[in-house]
């Protein structure tokens, strides 16, 4: 399993930097985890913006561009396919992490800073075995792998879930939520998300509804109205730009969307924020599945 599995530290970056996965001859999978900064991950047909701490996992076989900005630290996580069928093969979630593992997904941590202590000690305990080989590391490679596959899990949803039906419907919610992060401003329809998570419509609705007390495309619009008030908050960008960011056809389209659903206009909303103490945060998105 020599070169299995391989680390590289993310130091607090001095200026932009950028990766491609998926591009090579070698069949590798990526995990990345963002400690601190912002940035962007661009799998194919996609853009979604990272904002603070936040993992990223790339299959092998997926091609994504992940950009991060300066001030930006974490670390990476480069996979064999035999240390990840050994990693995936450790517990009962088996069939639930090689589902999550099959495709890009995005997770934003800002709400679970144990989940990136815990996948940021995983992944130094790998990079010292890498560095410094002994007796039984691959052992301790395939376990520190396999601790943070398990607390991503756990942050995308699936873990805990009780009986064939619940797990069922946990893992539509992850992977709709995956969906809603990769696709929320392209302003897909309920109808295609259910198609791409190979449901009928009633039945998202349904699991939406009964897992979270909300429908689907309520949660698709809670999301984008999240995503809006980040950008006010945190950027410079004009509202126009946010508009245009955010996949609005114009800034009165932007504006009757966010006035619906937060009351008041983006330029009311920015003004506000400005008046906050630093750090005071309007909402969370920590009951997303």
């Amino acid at each position: 399993m020599r070169g299995g599995a391989f680390v590289q530290p993310i130091p607090s970056l001095l200026a932009p930097c950028e990766w491609s996965f998926g591009q090579g001859p070698r069949r590798r999978h990526t995990l990345a985890l963002l400690r601190a900064g912002a940035g962007v991950v661009a799998p194919e047909g996609a853009e979604v913006p990272l904002d603070g701490a936040a993992l990223v996992w790339v299959p092998a076989g997926a091609r994504a561009v992940l950009r991060l900005r300066a001030g930006a630290s974490g670390q990476l996580l480069s996979l064999s396919d035999e240390v990840l069928s050994a990693a995936l093969g450790l517990g009962a979630a088996t069939l639930d992490l090689a589902d999550m593992a099959s495709g890009v997904v995005v997770a934003p941590l800002a709400e679970a800073p144990g989940v990136a202590a815990a996948v940021d000690g995983a992944l130094a305990s790998v990079r010292a075995e890498q560095l410094a080989p002994d007796d039984g590391s691959a052992t301790v490679v395939v376990a520190q792998v396999a601790i943070a596959l398990i607390a991503f899990w756990r942050k995308a949803g699936l873990g805990g879930a009780a009986g064939a039906v619940q797990g069922f419907e946990s893992g539509v919610l992850h992977r709709f939520r995956n969906l809603v992060e990769l696709h929320v401003r392209d302003h897909w329809p309920v109808a295609r998300y259910a198609e791409a998570l190979r449901v009928t419509p009633d039945r998202l609705h349904a699991i939406c509804t009964r897992k979270l007390g909300r429908a689907p495309k309520r949660l698709v619009h809670d999301r984008l109205l999240h995503e809006a008030k980040g950008r006010l908050e945190r950027s410079s960008m004009t509202i126009d730009q946010i508009a245009f960011e955010l996949g609005f056809r114009d800034r009165s389209y932007f504006n009757r969307f966010f006035r619906d659903r937060a009351g008041t206009t983006p330029a009311a909303w920015r003004r506000r924020a400005a008046g906050r103490a630093p750090g005071a945060a309007e909402g969370s998105f920590a009951d997303w599945p």
